[in-house]
Parts: structure tokens; C-alpha cells; sequence
């Protein structure tokens, strides 16, 4: 009796070693696709197999997204992904039992960027144009946004973030939420929030012209600007003004006597409001200083002779143009139109002459300005 026991022990031992040599039939791994994973965001999925067999499970190929991790003996891939991107790897699973079972399948995971939303508005000013907005990266385009808070006058784009428009009314500070949801599978949504400061309308310069200042001439104009918060700085910043005329920053009177070395001139002004940060407004201006001629007299000529006497000017917008608008030269003489120059040589009739002599400068308009002069003849 005891040596058919034995017998029958050993038979079955030398079976189950015959049959653990042999695999048996393959397992099939569930799920066969893996969802999505997002950076930072713990994850976990639980594979298995179409029976239900105590396995071990191991990756033999490829590698898991950094900070993840498959449990041995759970089948669990769980963890915090750090590294966003796409990953392939083969998992295997090892059945226990008499018969050994292997499975095997390859998976792909996806690790989406973590959705980011940086939302810090600049300062705007009423009656001025504004255009800021969210600044978002990650996750998966395209964005749907929604932005709640927005003062009167400001509108924003639903896909994008931008803020922009024409604030009507000045605030202190209200806050703007910013809600950003993505297009990712599993899905983000982001929010952001700031402080939107929306300053009073700021300075604008009203001068729109400036007097004529005459050469010689005492001159005194203020510049005048509204709006924003005074007192104001005001500058040139561009051209220069007439010699012998000068800015007052702090109240922007323009004054001074012109010399003779004085000419129209264009220039910008620019005035600075006192607010933090300022707001500024620039005007091109003018000061027009009409031309003057200054020859009062001409030098006598002698009939037959040669003739060659220079009419002067000052002020105006040189280069001038001269003309005879009034009687005519002395015979044989001739006006150059260009340089001014009277020359030329005296017919033996010539006769002493009274005329006007007229110079127009460059200006648009142009100034003008006329002498009586003589050129006698001996």
C-alpha cells in the first residue's frame, strides 16, 4: 500500500515539473489603450488579464514617462508624470499556477503639458486704446476662454485671451477673472486672476497755433493743455525755436525778444502730466517770423557803366525769392531772382530810378515784405 502512494506522489511531482516547463495558453492584457496622463497630476490605471490569474507584471521594453511606476504584483501604473510627451513601453504579465502563462502589450502614453495661465494686466487710460491679456501655454489647443470683470468699453476674444478696447471710465482697480479650459482628453481648466487700473483720460495739448513773432519784437505766448493731473513739464523734443526765444518748463510760456539771427521754425512740444506713471501728449507747432528786407538804400550807378549792388533779408524761411514789384530798374540792369543781386551794365540813357522790391520765403503760406528803394544814375 505505501508503495503505491509513493508512487503515485512522484508521478504527480514529475507532471506538475512537466507542465510548468510547458507555457500555456497566452493572457490577454485590459484594457489594450491607456488614458491620458497630465504633468503634475497624480495618475493611476489598473491593467489586468482576461482571467482572472495571480501575475507579475514588468515592463521589457521601452520605459514609463518619468514618475511613473508599475506595481509588481498589482498590475497599478500610478505616480506623478514630470516629463510631458509621448511614451511606449511593453508590458509582462506572468501567470502563476501549474501551467505558465505569459501576456504581452504594448502601450502608448500621452502626457499633456500642465495648462498655464499668466494673467497681469498693464495700467490703461480712459479715451486711450488698450490691448493686454492672458498669456497662456500647455495643455492642448485650441483654448476656450471666458473673462469675467471687465470694466465698460473693454471686450476680449474667447479663443485667444486678448483684452482690448477703449475704457470709458477711470478705476482704481477691479478685479478680472480669466478662465482658460483646453482641448485635451482628460480635460484642464486654468483660472487667473489681477487688478485691472484704468487711469483718468490723460493730458492733451488745445494750442493749436502760435502768434507771429516780428523780429525785434518783444513775443509772450503760454502753451495750454487739460485733462490729466497737474501741474504739467512741458519741453521741446524735437526742431528748435526762433533764436533768442525760450521754453519755461513749469508753465509753458514761450517768450523773448527776436534778433536779427531768428527764422521760422517748426518744432514738437510735449507736455508730461504729474501722474505715475505720466501720461504725455506732443503737438508740432510753428512760430512764423515774416521775412524782412533789410537794404534800405542802393549805391548810385553811372550810365555806361558796370552795376552789381546785393538787396538783404532776415527772418522769414529762407532760401527767398525776389522780385521788382513796382516801377522798373535803371536801364540795363537786371534783378536775380535767386540771390537777390542787382546787375548788370548801365545804358549811356540810363536814368536814375524809384521802384519796390519785393522778397517772398518759403514758407506755406509764404511771408512777403516790400522796400522802396532808387538806384540814382550820375
Amino acid at each position: 500500500m505505501q508503495k503505491t502512494q509513493i508512487a503515485t506522489a512522484i508521478a504527480v511531482s514529475l507532471l506538475t515539473i512537466a507542465l510548468a516547463g510547458c507555457p500555456g495558453t497566452p493572457l490577454v492584457l485590459v484594457p489594450t489603450e491607456l488614458p491620458n496622463a497630465v504633468e503634475g497630476v497624480s495618475y493611476n490605471a489598473t491593467l489586468g488579464t482576461d482571467e482572472e490569474v495571480d501575475a507579475t507584471w514588468g515592463v521589457s521594453e521601452g520605459s514609463l514617462p518619468d514618475g511613473l511606476n508599475l506595481g509588481r504584483t498589482t498590475g497599478t501604473l500610478s505616480g506623478t508624470p514630470t516629463t510631458p510627451g509621448t511614451f511606449q513601453f511593453l508590458v509582462e504579465a506572468n501567470g502563476g499556477g501549474i501551467v505558465r502563462r505569459v501576456g504581452e502589450q504594448w502601450y502608448t502614453l500621452t502626457v499633456i503639458p500642465t495648462l498655464t495661465v499668466e494673467f497681469s494686466l498693464s495700467t490703461a487710460r480712459v479715451g486711450l486704446a488698450y490691448s493686454d491679456g492672458a498669456e497662456i501655454d500647455g495643455g492642448v489647443p485650441p483654448y476656450e476662454v471666458s473673462i469675467a470683470g471687465l470694466p465698460a468699453g473693454i471686450t476680449y476674444d474667447a479663443a485667444t485671451g486678448v483684452i482690448s478696447g477703449t475704457p470709458l471710465n477711470d478705476d482704481a482697480g477691479q478685479t478680472v477673472l480669466a478662465t482658460v479650459t483646453d482641448s485635451g482628453d482628460p480635460q484642464q481648466e486654468v483660472s487667473a486672476q489681477d487688478t485691472l487700473v484704468i487711469k483718468p483720460r490723460g493730458v492733451a495739448i488745445t494750442t493749436t497755433e502760435l502768434a507771429a513773432a516780428n523780429v525785434g519784437d518783444s513775443y509772450n505766448v503760454t502753451l495750454a493743455a487739460v485733462d490729466g493731473k497737474t501741474p504739467y513739464t512741458w519741453a521741446i523734443t524735437a526742431g528748435v525755436l526762433p533764436d533768442d526765444l525760450r521754453l519755461t518748463q513749469s508753465t509753458g510760456i514761450i517768450a523773448g525778444t527776436l534778433s536779427n539771427q531768428a527764422r521760422t521754425r517748426i518744432f514738437t512740444v510735449t507736455v508730461a502730466d504729474a501722474d505715475t506713471p505720466p501720461s504725455t501728449d506732443s503737438a508740432e507747432l510753428k512760430i512764423v517770423v515774416p521775412a524782412e528786407i533789410v537794404t534800405t538804400s542802393l549805391d548810385n550807378g553811372t550810365a555806361g557803366d558796370e552795376y552789381e549792388e546785393s538787396l538783404g533779408a532776415i527772418a522769414g524761411l529762407p532760401p527767398y525769392t525776389w522780385s521788382v514789384a513796382d516801377g522798373t530798374l535803371p536801364t540795363g540792369l537786371a534783378l536775380n531772382a535767386d540771390t537777390g543781386v542787382i546787375s548788370g551794365s548801365l545804358d549811356v540813357g540810363a536814368t536814375t530810378q524809384t521802384f519796390t522790391v519785393e522778397v517772398t520765403d518759403s514758407d506755406s503760406p509764404a511771408t512777403t515784405a516790400t522796400a522802396e528803394l532808387q538806384i540814382e544814375i550820375n
